[in-house]
């Protein structure tokens, strides 16, 4: 008796994990599928924030006579 209690323990525990893998599966095939907006306008915005660099010709250089 105790025996056939024991595997109705662990037939719930597996069921529980399967559900938990599969909900977990669903989440990030929905996050890959469906990214959230804000999370790329957040980055966006934190790329364009940013000080762009000074570029300058430098007049001292060797300059190509064929490109």
């Amino acid at each position: 008796m105790k025996v056939s209690e024991r595997l109705n323990e662990v037939k719930i525990e597996r069921k529980k994990f399967m559900l938990a893998a599969g909900m977990a599966g669903l989440g990030v095939f929905l996050l890959a599928k469906f990214p959230f907006r804000f999370i790329s306008s957040r980055a966006e915005k934190l790329i364009s924030t940013r000080n762009k660099p000074d570029v300058r010709e430098n007049p001292a250089s060797v300059k190509r006579s064929n490109v």
